[in-house]
């Protein structure tokens, strides 16, 4: 945090898109001011349990836990003639990224709260549009970006709407469509790649 509010602003609020961690972290912060309560108290009573979101979770300091069900994580790569995997599941500490990372889930509740994202479950109409106001990510692929939100065209028409997410060991990516369509892949191996994009592609416009 200190790192990332010690340095000038990129830009203008509104201008082109540059990611960083440190607008999550100040958010989270907003929300415990207003509040009165630990973000991850206030995350779990008006988000995690209202939407019935039975396997996320915001881990509290020193948990290195994650819940079942799930998949262990790898970190490595290939060394002709070797493949190196490492098992780093319970590696780092998930609370350390705080609001900009700490949640656990699985597929099945990302896709609920993207669902009930875009339905106007969990704000207003003009909040919504707010976080749906995009700007384009530079060498995106026609790629925008909102208020924690992408926008990606599709190639059977329209758009999908999401994030990604990573952890140590993992990699996923979650899109719904206006019209109801969600996909969701994950990857136990923290590898960048634009195939995540391509399975969820794929599957919106099956």
């Amino acid at each position: 945090m200190r790192a990332g509010l010690s340095s000038p602003p990129v830009h203008e609020p509104g201008g082109e898109f540059v990611y960083a961690n440190t607008n999550y972290l100040v958010l989270g912060m907003l929300i415990e001011r207003i509040t009165g309560e630990p973000v991850g108290t206030a995350l779990t009573e008006r988000i995690i349990r209202p939407l019935g979101l039975a396997d996320t979770t915001y881990p509290a300091a020193g948990d290195r836990s994650v819940p079942e069900p799930r998949i262990n994580g790898y970190r490595g790569g290939r060394v002709p003639p070797f493949d190196l995997w490492f098992d780093v599941t319970t590696n780092s500490e998930p609370s350390r990224s705080a609001t900009s990372g700490a949640i656990i889930s699985t597929q099945r509740d990302l896709v609920r709260f993207y669902r009930a994202l875009l339905d106007g479950e969990l704000t207003s109409s003009a909040a919504l549009a707010e976080m749906k106001r995009t700007v384009p990510i530079p060498e995106g692929g026609g790629n925008a970006a909102g208020l924690g939100l992408i926008s990606r065209p599709l190639a059977c028409g329209g758009a999908a709407w999401g994030h990604s997410g990573s952890g140590e060991g993992y990699l996923s990516l979650t899109e719904v469509t206006e019209d109801g369509r969600n996909a969701s892949v994950l990857t136990n191996a923290q590898i960048d790649s634009p195939l995540l994009a391509e399975v969820t592609g794929s599957a919106l416009c099956g």
